[in-house]
């Protein structure tokens, strides 16, 4: 049994990722496959402190739409009939990537690149960077 890690976010390359996953158990049955999404309330926090509403409010709703982009990039895998496992994770997304991966002895980490631009890569770094450098396990990067 191979175990996949699937991360994923709201942006196209997330959902090529979910595409390339589903496809490859086309070929391999014996994939077990756990998708995840990773918040960071701090950070939404943050963006919001400005802002009237209040913090238990913006951390409903950020694990609202946390769980929501997860239903809706898993559906892929629900209409191929794949079972899949989802978890929500909250953090730094490299960080809980790497970790999550680590603690729990994935073979293997699917996510999909962002694609930022050459000047924002060099000056905020970029998540599936980081994910190959705290990494145990291989990890394949769709665009």
């Amino acid at each position: 049994m191979f175990k996949y890690l699937l991360a994923v976010d709201e942006s196209e390359n997330a959902t090529r990722a979910v595409h390339y996953l589903a496809n490859l158990t086309k070929l391999r049955s014996d994939l077990d496959i756990t998708v995840i999404h990773v918040v960071n309330i701090k950070k939404e926090m943050g963006k919001m402190a400005n802002s009237s509403t209040e913090i238990a409010q913006i951390e409903k709703e950020v694990i609202a739409r946390g769980w929501q982009i997860l239903e809706e990039q898993t559906a892929a895998f629900r209409k191929l009939g794949i079972p899949v496992k989802t978890q929500l994770l909250n953090g730094n997304p490299a960080d809980e990537i790497a970790e999550f991966a680590k603690l729990n002895d994935f073979s293997h980490i699917v996510l999909g690149t962002r694609g930022l631009t050459n000047l924002q890569s060099l000056v905020l770094g970029s998540v599936s960077q980081r994910v190959l450098q705290r990494s145990h396990c291989p990890v394949t990067l769709v665009k």
